[in-house]
């Protein structure tokens, strides 16, 4: 049984399934730059809410978007230390920065993240140390595209339920 997925495939298909995994996760860019007019529109107790105390608000998901690519998720691609992904005092920190700031903080994190990914096999194929579960990059960024669609997916789910509840 091989260890990665990029163990099986020849290295052109590393190379699209690479291409596709760059362009999941720049996605995101677009993705977020579409909901700031939304929010925009919407009042921030909205926006600062939670669904439930173990899930975050639309504001600490985004928060934590954008800590998690510069403190965990740059670092082990570069081969640099990680450092903590998640702080302390998250709804302080998350609440204390303006909408308009996060979008553009997470906008540019990823595009630093995006930037970092390897374009060619051999590239896509290094292991990355992933605590507990040495994967290579490949498999790491397709990893890093599940969370961050959970986690939106949740938020805006979220998002969707109190607007609807709010009027």
């Amino acid at each position: 049984m091989p260890d990665t997925p990029s163990d099986t495939l020849s290295d052109e298909q590393i190379i699209d399934a690479g291409n596709k995994m760059r362009d999941q996760l720049a996605y995101l860019i677009d993705e977020v730059d579409l909901l700031g007019p939304a929010l925009a529109r919407t009042k921030a107790p909205i926006y600062e809410a939670k669904a439930a105390s173990d899930q975050p608000s639309l504001k600490e998901a985004l928060f934590l978007l954008a800590l998690r690519d510069r403190n965990v998720r740059i670092p082990l691609l570069t081969g640099q230390p990680m450092r903590p992904a998640e702080p302390d005092n998250l709804e302080e920190q998350a609440h204390a920065v303006s909408l308009e700031d996060l979008i553009a903080d997470v906008q540019a994190s990823r595009r630093e993240l995006v930037d970092s990914l390897p374009t060619d096999a051999d590239g896509w194929k290094v292991a990355v140390d992933v605590p507990g579960e040495p994967l290579s990059r490949l498999a790491y960024a397709h990893q890093v595209v599940l969370v961050d669609t959970d986690l939106l997916r949740d938020v805006a789910l979220h998002l969707f339920d109190l607007q609807r509840v709010a009027g």
